[in-house]
């Protein structure tokens, strides 16, 4: 699957290279997961890809992308400091961005809607200082899907920087076969995208 991911980035990148509107995004992922006893704290992934922004006027823009995304979540016992787990999960996903802003010419600053779609290409768990790769086989399904809303602006048409908050909305308990800490929430979080466009 990543191999297909990065032929299709190759792709999309020597397509994007003679077509105006289409651009290079990436950033940092900020995700979370709800548990029960214990200690929660978010996990920093990161997310890289294509992306193509179309106008439609009136001041909206459709801009679909294609990315790698890395989402995960870090635990530790109440009762010991010892029992630390944490999973890390890479996902190739397609989002949808609707947008909306004001052109003030040099800078169009913009709200947006986000629905995404996506499929695990990776995971690994570590527990006790043992790594270990999720067995995808006791997994309901590696597809999630879900929603970001957010702002960004836009300088020149060409640069664009954007902060959004997301959640997931697949039936997380299938977690559970990475830990039975999981409750039936699934990641949300935030995200800082930046972008250059050709």
């Amino acid at each position: 699957m990543k191999r297909l991911f990065v032929a299709a980035l190759a792709l999309l990148l020597s397509v994007g290279a003679f077509a105006e509107g289409f651009g290079l995004v990436g950033g940092f992922t900020s995700s979370q997961m709800e548990m029960k006893d214990v200690n929660f704290k978010s996990s920093a992934g990161i997310h890289a890809g294509l992306a193509y922004n179309l106008p439609l006027g009136a001041g909206f823009a459709l801009q679909p992308e294609l990315l790698y995304n890395v989402k995960g979540f870090n635990w530790g016992a109440e009762s010991s400091d010892v029992l630390k787990e944490k999973a890390k999960f890479g996902y190739v996903e397609l989002p949808v961005q609707l947008q909306w802003g004001l052109d003030l010419v040099m800078l169009r600053p913009y709200v947006l809607a986000e629905p995404f779609v996506g499929y695990a290409v990776s995971g690994k768990k570590v527990l006790g200082g043992t790594e270990a790769k999720v067995d995808w086989e006791g997994m309901k399904s590696r597809l999630e899907y879900g929603l970001g809303i957010g702002a960004g602006i836009e300088v020149y048409n060409r640069i664009q920087v954007a902060f959004k908050y997301y959640w997931n909305f697949e039936d997380a308990t299938q977690w559970n076969q990475v830990s039975d800490k999981v409750k039936a929430k699934s990641f949300s979080g935030l995200v800082f995208t930046a972008g250059i466009f050709f």
